[in-house]
């Protein structure tokens, strides 16, 4: 768990970016913020077709209430070596969206100098 100050939408979005692996597509992935921002991460397994969302938008909403987020982002394989952040307010509505690619490993060390 990880305390992020000024909890925004754009910051959560940026949190789960900057924790994208370098050179290929992570796992599904959920950040959730509480009141206290306070964000947690849940691995989850990506969807594969329609009923496997629509079950784990369920499966979210469940750890959503449970957890008293008020706002995540899930982190999804988007196709094309890209990776979707989808950002979420507490009713589980989508309210942003970002498409980034990770990075090269040469990229990220060259980043992190």
């Amino acid at each position: 768990m990880r305390h992020l100050p000024n909890l925004t939408i754009a910051a959560l979005l940026d949190h789960a970016e900057a924790r994208l692996p370098p050179s290929r597509v992570p796992a599904a992935r959920a950040y959730l913020a509480d009141a206290g921002s306070r964000v947690t991460a849940v691995e989850m397994p990506a969807p594969q077709g329609a009923e496997e969302h629509a079950a784990l938008g369920a499966i979210l909403g469940l750890e959503m209430r449970e957890r008293a987020t008020v706002l995540a982002v899930v982190q999804l394989p988007a196709g094309d070596g890209l990776v979707a952040l989808h950002g979420l307010d507490r009713e589980g509505a989508e309210v942003a969206r970002r498409f980034v690619a990770p990075r090269h490993d040469a990229e990220a060390r060259l980043s992190t100098r």
